[in-house]
This record gives C-alpha cells, sequence and structure tokens, in this order.
C-alpha cells in the first residue's frame, strides 16, 4: 500500500512540474517599489517618482503609470520577447509585432516575486508582484 501511494505521489509531483502547476511564471500586477541607484543608493516611496505597474498576461504587458497627460492616464500595451538568456524585453507593438528596436525595459529578470530591469547601467528598477 504504502508504494503505490509513493507511486501515486511521484506521479502528481512529476504532472504538476511538467505542467507548470505552482507556479506563478511572470503573470501579474507587478509594481514599482524600488530605484537602486549605481552607488548602490535604494530610493523607496515618493523618491521613487510616478506609480509604474505592469500586468502581465501571457507575451503581452500593459503598462500604467500615474502620470496623467490632457487629463487621461498614460498606458500602453507592450510585447514580452524572451531573449533566451534568463531576460526579456518589454517591446513597443507596431503594427501589431514587436518593434526590433523600440523598448520601454530591456534584460528584465524575474525571481519569485520581483523583477528587475536595469536602465541604462544607471538605475535597477525593482518591481513586485502585488497579491
Amino acid at each position: 500500500m504504502r508504494t503505490k501511494i509513493a507511486i501515486c505521489t511521484l506521479i502528481v509531483a512529476l504532472l504538476m512540474a511538467f505542467t507548470g502547476c505552482g507556479e506563478k511564471g511572470k503573470d501579474g500586477k507587478w509594481v514599482k517599489t524600488q530605484i537602486i541607484e549605481k552607488d548602490g543608493t535604494v530610493l523607496t516611496g515618493e523618491d521613487i517618482g510616478p506609480t509604474e505597474v505592469y500586468t502581465i498576461e501571457g507575451d503581452r504587458a500593459w503598462y500604467a503609470t500615474s502620470v496623467e497627460v490632457n487629463g487621461k492616464e498614460v498606458g500602453m500595451e507592450l510585447a514580452i520577447v524572451d531573449n533566451g538568456d534568463g531576460t526579456c524585453d518589454f517591446r513597443l507593438i507596431v503594427k501589431g509585432e514587436p518593434s526590433e528596436r523600440l523598448s520601454l525595459l530591456k534584460g528584465v529578470k524575474f525571481d519569485g516575486n520581483k523583477m528587475t530591469a536595469n536602465m541604462n547601467d544607471e538605475y535597477t528598477f525593482v518591481f513586485e508582484r502585488e497579491k
């Protein structure tokens, strides 16, 4: 009986691992929480500027900020392109396709509930997944 339970448990664990069950992946709402400057200074709260949020679903992200232009929120849909090295770029969509040259974020890394993006080797933006 113990052998059957152990085998069933192993099968369920393998199925979960191969289907991605239990992993949140990239999907969700990511909110900017910190900016780390090149010298290691960590900025938080009001020091990080306007609110920035990326809502990710599959290979698309919706960018929104608290900045308004002419009384309207600024936001845009972006394509998430895997770079094949553990990072991805958030690219503007031009004529229905991800742009080859225009990216809002480059070299984005995901680590659990943390997302980081380096800006011109001067700043690292840190985003946390909203629960």
